[in-house]
């Protein structure tokens, strides 16, 4: 039994909301939870990344819905709010979205998004995109952007 293993076991015992978080945690490791290092792809840890991966996109839905909630829908059936809705949004011209009214900074911008210029736009939209209309300071923890563009990559 591997050190990791062994704490993990030990900690589970005391702190059982720990799971989530230690679930992901050895998922990123390349754990399969029995102990041992996972070195290929199998039955057993593709279950387990599974399960980490809806851990992290549960809690970007949740990030996405206090941070960004209030103004964007992440469905394009739902009508947008102050915001465009965000349902696609990655592999998307930026100021694009038919109906919707962008600033000229950001119909100037002229990129297609991607997770890289999201992140930055994120964590900086005034920044990224001078003139935008998007009031919002941004999001300084890069692990909150991660996890929202997560989310957001899992409703294109």
């Amino acid at each position: 039994m591997n050190l990791v293993y062994a704490l993990s076991n030990n900690l589970m015992e005391r702190h059982t909301g720990l799971l989530p978080v230690l679930m992901i945690f050895l998922a990123s490791c390349g754990s399969d939870f029995s102990g041992q290092a996972v070195n290929e792809v199998s039955a057993d840890n593709v279950g387990v990344r599974k399960v980490a991966h809806s851990l992290a996109t549960d809690k970007g839905e949740k990030l996405f819905e206090l941070r960004c909630g209030t103004c964007h829908a992440i469905d394009s059936a739902e009508k947008s709010i102050i915001g465009p809705h965000l349902a696609g949004v990655l592999g998307r011209d930026a100021g694009s979205l038919e109906g919707f009214f962008f600033s000229k900074g950001m119909k100037d911008y002229g990129e297609v998004w991607t997770g890289d210029n999201l992140d930055a736009f994120l964590e900086s939209p005034a920044t990224l995109v001078p003139g935008t209309y998007m009031a919002f300071a941004g999001l300084k923890k890069p692990e909150q952007r991660k996890l929202i563009i997560g989310f957001l990559k899992s409703h294109e």
